[in-house]
């Protein structure tokens, strides 16, 4: 991936732009533009910007329009004022001194990975643990400056030396809790990591919905044959993507393959960009949940996002459309998912995540039988693509972090 910086336009960065670009979209090199003046990355970036500085990175971090924007400065966010503060300029931040320091590794790493992550910790003076997220103690983070990978929240209690939390999820909000983390901890997340994964496994359940897939497997286990009547496409349809970024252009572009029309939706206006048709604002949400066949979610837990999905919501979509969940669990109401699932206003719903988690047995939406339910495991480790991409971003940043440069996917707190 390159990354082309872009600021006051002058002669020598209009030549630069049309040497690179050309160039960079023949090697087949996404291009994405770093603005220093707001601590922000855009993609993808077009000859009518001006490019001021050549940055190279690792080429796990591609175009995925506003899923590159944010990589770098968290879900749509800034980077604050702060210790990281000098990111948002476009800076070096200070070296940092690791010296007698401890840093704590819980990523699924190869005896290989271990090397390189233990080289890099020691060179600068550090002690370096391994162990796993699941076997994580208070002892583990006692101590710990720098922590690659989740950790149990209870383990934390304001982690009052702890200098960089970098996690290996691209969500990240049981971290915001108050008295998790220390207002001087700087928070990382894994975005940009996850978009093949999730969008493969959304892509799945919402074609089992529609060919009924689900119903057939009822069916074999009753040893009964059976035919469950018609069934849908995606040829021609409509498919409405809330949270236009990695995760939702990846799942855009699956469904555009197979024929259908993305409209992604975000919570600032700003260009569209291909898989999709049309980039719209959650303003325009009720305008737009009539016309779609199928709508899904990767939507972030937030304060605007909780309950989003509620009777009104389900009301207003297509009757017979689809809704599709990856995101947050609590963006839904689930007693009236339920009852849209019961009366035929939805044909099915693909859950990942769901309110509350885990389930409960005796929930109802288990005994729905349009709705297809997966434990939250799109993500996690269960893709090899996955796991290497996570641990591409922990590394990159853990040698930005040495050498004093800007992190990427600073999250704003």
């Amino acid at each position: 991936m390159i990354a082309l910086g872009f600021g006051a336009g002058c002669a020598q960065e209009r030549t630069i732009g049309k040497t690179y670009m050309p160039l960079m979209h023949t090697l087949r090199h996404p291009l994405w533009g770093f603005s220093p003046n707001e601590g922000r990355l855009f993609a993808p970036l077009s000859p009518g910007y001006r490019p001021c500085v050549l940055v190279a990175a690792e080429p796990i971090f591609r175009n995925d329009g506003i899923g590159a924007y944010n990589s770098f400065a968290g879900i749509g966010g800034r980077v604050r004022d702060g210790p990281y503060a000098a990111a948002r300029e476009g800076k070096s931040m200070a070296n940092v001194s690791l010296a007698n320091k401890k840093v704590l590794v819980t990523l699924p790493l190869t005896e290989e990975q271990q090397g390189e992550f233990r080289k890099l910790a020691e060179d600068a003076g550090a002690t370096i643990a391994f162990t796993r997220e699941a076997f994580v103690r208070d002892r583990d983070t006692a101590g710990a400056s720098i922590i690659l990978g989740n950790v149990p929240v209870r383990t934390l209690h304001g982690a009052p030396e702890l200098a960089w939390l970098q996690t290996s999820s691209a969500g990240y909000d049981h971290y915001l809790a108050p008295g998790v983390l220390s207002d001087a901890t700087m928070l990382t997340n894994a975005s940009g990591a996850y978009g093949q994964a999730v969008s493969e496994h959304m892509f799945a359940q919402l074609v089992c919905l529609m060919k009924k897939l689900h119903l057939y497997r009822d069916n074999q286990r009753e040893a009964t044959w059976r035919d469950q009547g018609r069934v849908t496409t995606l040829v021609g349809a409509t498919v409405l993507v809330l949270g236009a970024g990695d995760i939702g252009a990846h799942f855009a572009r699956l469904v555009t393959a197979m024929g259908a029309t993305a409209i992604g939706v975000r919570r600032r206006a700003g260009e569209c960009y291909e898989p999709f048709a049309r980039m719209a604002t959650m303003d325009e949400l009720y305008d737009l949940l009539p016309q779609a066949d199928v709508v899904a979610s990767v939507l972030p837990s937030t304060d605007a996002t909780r309950g989003l999905a509620d009777a009104r919501f389900f009301a207003a979509m297509k009757r017979a459309s689809y809704f599709v969940n990856a995101g947050r669990g609590d963006l839904v109401v689930s007693e009236d998912l339920c009852a849209a699932l019961a009366s035929g206003q939805l044909a099915g719903a693909a859950l990942d995540v769901t309110n509350p988690e885990p389930l409960p047995a005796d929930h109802p939406l288990w005994r729905e039988p349009n709705a297809l339910i997966t434990p939250h495991v799109a993500g996690y480790w269960h893709l090899q693509a996955t796991t290497d991409n996570v641990v591409a971003i922990c590394k990159a940043n853990l040698e930005a972090y040495l050498a004093g440069e800007p992190l990427r996917n600073v999250v704003t707190r």
